[in-house]
């Protein structure tokens, strides 16, 4: 029963909130833990006048937003999310999303739709710029640097070697 309790500590520990009106109160804390060979962390930076919210794009939950009039919330949580803003928000459930569910489901539609109308995920690729004097959010999306490689060149070939024994070995787990 320790085990658990202490279990559940660590995975709310790792969860967050912010929201238009505590932004002020916020801390710079790396959020997350490692699972297997990869992580999945999102780094908040509260520096100044701004807080900067990094996320691991090859491993992160994804984040969440509500944004409304002036208004905005952000989690690494959507049933946190949900919880916190039900007590004092109006929330819909998005029938189109579970609509599509019923028929495909194992894909959807949008990455960023989620189960309520008002809250979106953000991209991987965003990293989120929150103003604390104005209490305004700006999403920047973070383009990783691109390499192209001439599909005969030695470059291509080590890219595809790794991706189809990483694929295979996937596989292979699933298969065992």
């Amino acid at each position: 029963m320790y085990y658990q309790a202490k279990y559940q500590d660590f995975i709310d520990d790792n969860f967050f909130i912010i929201d238009s009106n505590n932004c002020k109160n916020i801390e710079s804390k790396l959020y997350g833990f490692d699972k297997n060979e990869y992580g999945s962390y999102i780094n908040i930076i509260n520096k100044n006048k701004r807080i900067i919210i990094e996320q691991d794009a090859a491993g992160s939950y994804g984040l969440f937003l509500y944004k409304k009039d002036n208004y905005f919330a952000i989690s690494n949580s959507f049933y946190y999310l949900v919880l916190y803003l039900n007590k004092n928000r109006k929330l819909t459930i998005d029938i189109d999303f579970y609509n599509y569910y019923m028929y495909e489901a194992m894909s959807s539609r949008s990455i960023t739709k989620t189960p309520v109308e008002e809250i979106t995920q953000i991209d991987k690729d965003m990293r989120i710029v929150i103003d604390k004097a104005n209490n305004s959010i700006d999403l920047i999306r973070d383009k990783p640097q691109q390499h192209i490689y001439p599909i005969d060149s030695k470059e291509c070939f080590e890219i595809l070697d790794k991706w189809f024994s990483k694929y295979c070995s996937f596989i292979l787990s699933l298969y065992k």
